[in-house]
């Protein structure tokens, strides 16, 4: 029987019988009815979100998977680290990550605070290969997650299970490389938001059900006194609206957001297809700036990958020159760069250039850009197959000056320190536009002095030049060079970390190779930072002469 046919007829006869009792049930099972037809879509509803949101989380996953490629081929464990940790701190529902390598152990993995007690963690295994991120989580619903998952070769969406006090779905998706399955990234997302989106929404339909059922109920008393014409009127009115609003939430709960209810009305039955014409539009809006979001964070994350290929991937072997570099960003794109490479025939000369892009972001990261491919082409410019040891930092930087001030028009500055050295005569040149004086710490006696090689930033007037500095270096100098996010980086009072505490460092540690000497002060650095997000793009680059 149709539900407003069954209504309309029920009601006639309650009044034609003037049986109020039969009427009023009658009008009670019809609110019932609704309710459960309401409550049932609103699970379908709630299933396609599901859907939707399980989409997503395999997109996010495959992107991750993409991103680690080279990484988890090359055991690069802090890139990995880096991909899982960006992955959980930029997308709210996910709240466990981790790469898993060819042997199907763990070798990075994240966890979101708060997502479990704490708990004590077991020891991370004594191999070359493992390098640890964070405690190994023990909760038994990881560790049997990850044994089934073992060794699959193929992308798995898991069914829900709980994970301390969310319910969790997880995504499985290997990393092939040239036929070859070197491992797999396996995040997991929390569905505790969506469910309680879903939720709220339920508790707002039952409220208004409840409440029109009671206004229904007491108002059919006195349309008893007005005759079976006017009460079969009204009838139709409230069936009909009803209808219309039931058959709308069928349709959002099969995914179709474009319907709206027509509001005839202001009393309750007006109210509830409002409240629903409303509950459409926010889940349309939703549904809009999700996408949105989530196409802005693949684009970010993009640019993130492209900016990284600019530095170093390889460290080249330069002559009577060990040397190292890192870099790290506030935002998906910095504006800090540095890179190394051999320079002349036969590699019987290195440069070292070390750059930062005034701000971070976008901006920042397109000047970087055209900043490294100016210096390549002054290099390269004689069109050899090898970088030009006789192209001066000096007149490289007037170069790369010009072409600056040509396309931000000064809106965009860089500092940037530019080192070559010649192997035969032992002796580095330098040029500097405006930034941080590099260290060089002297073995023979001790001391640790600045290269105090004077400039402005790079885009703030086309028509400035640049001088060149020379210093001789012995076996066992140590090169130092940074970038403001360094020596201006604050703890949670505010105090920089300085450059006092980074000479101290420096004169500790010297005696250490270059990738130690890099790690302890970065280490020396983020200790005094604590657990605050960097302000500023942080890049060092260590060097030592043999």
């Amino acid at each position: 029987m149709r539900l407003s046919l069954g209504i309309r007829g029920k009601i006639a006869a309650a009044v034609a019988a003037l049986i109020l009792v039969l009427f009023s049930a009658f009008s009670v099972l019809a609110i019932w009815r609704l309710r459960a037809n309401m409550l049932g879509n609103l699970d379908r509803l709630e299933k396609t979100m599901v859907k939707g949101m399980g989409d997503q989380a395999l997109n996010i996953t495959t992107n991750a998977a993409m991103a680690c490629k080279t990484a988890i081929v090359g055991h690069d464990f802090a890139f990995l680290g880096a991909v899982v940790d960006e992955s959980v701190g930029s997308v709210e529902d996910l709240v466990y990550g981790a790469v898993l390598v060819a042997d199907g152990e763990i070798r990075v993995e994240r966890l979101r605070d708060g997502v479990l007690p704490k708990q004590e963690t077991a020891t991370p295994p004594a191999d070359d290969l493992y390098q640890a991120f964070g405690p190994l989580v023990e909760d038994p619903a990881i560790v049997k997650l990850v044994d089934s998952l073992r060794g699959k070769e193929a992308a798995e969406t898991t069914d829900r299970f709980r994970l301390g006090d969310h319910e969790v779905f997880a995504v499985y998706v290997p990393v092939v490389v040239s036929g070859k399955q070197w491992g797999a990234v396996l995040f997991t997302f929390s569905l505790n938001r969506l469910t309680a989106e879903v939720e709220t929404l339920g508790g707002a339909v039952r409220n208004e059900i409840w409440g029109m059922a009671e206004r229904v109920f007491l108002g059919s008393v006195g349309l008893l006194a007005i005759g079976v014409l006017a009460v079969w009127l009204i009838a139709q009115v409230i069936t009909r609206s009803i209808h219309q609003l039931h058959e709308s939430v069928i349709e959002v709960g099969e995914g179709n957001l474009d319907q709206e209810v027509a509001v005839n009305s202001d009393d309750e039955i007006g109210e509830l297809a409002t409240a629903f014409n409303k509950m459409v539009r926010d889940l349309q809006r939703h549904m809009a700036l999700t996408a949105e979001k989530e196409r802005m964070e693949v684009e970010l994350r993009t640019a993130r990958t492209i900016q990284q290929t600019l530095l170093p991937q390889v460290v080249p072997d330069l002559p009577q020159m060990r040397i190292c570099g890192k870099s790290i960003t506030s935002t998906e794109v910095g504006g800090d760069f540095y890179d190394f490479f051999a320079l002349g025939d036969g590699g019987s000369g290195a440069a070292v250039v070390v750059g930062d892009a005034t701000g971070h972001g976008v901006g920042a990261g397109l000047v970087v850009a055209a900043g490294k491919s100016c210096i390549l082409s002054a290099l390269y410019a004689d069109g050899g197959p090898f970088a030009s040891a006789a192209v001066a930092p000096s007149r490289v930087l007037n170069l790369l000056n010009r072409v600056i001030c040509g396309i931000t028009k000064q809106e965009y500055l860089m500092t940037l320190v530019y080192a070559s050295y010649d192997s035969c005569a032992r002796e580095l040149t330098v040029a500097n536009a405006g930034h941080p004086f590099p260290y060089l710490y002297r073995a023979r006696s001790g001391q640790l002095e600045q290269l105090a090689v004077i400039g402005f930033p790079l885009g703030a007037d086309e028509d400035m030049s640049f001088v060149d500095a020379k210093f001789s270096v012995e076996p066992g100098d140590v090169l130092v060079y940074y970038t403001d996010g360094l020596f201006e980086g604050t703890n949670s009072d505010g105090e920089p970390y300085g450059f006092e505490r980074l000479e101290e460092t420096i004169r500790k540690n010297v005696d250490l190779d270059p990738e130690p000497l890099k790690e302890a002060i970065l280490s020396d650095a983020f200790r005094f930072f604590g657990s605050g997000e960097l302000e500023d793009d942080l890049t060092i680059v260590v060097a030592k002469f043999d």
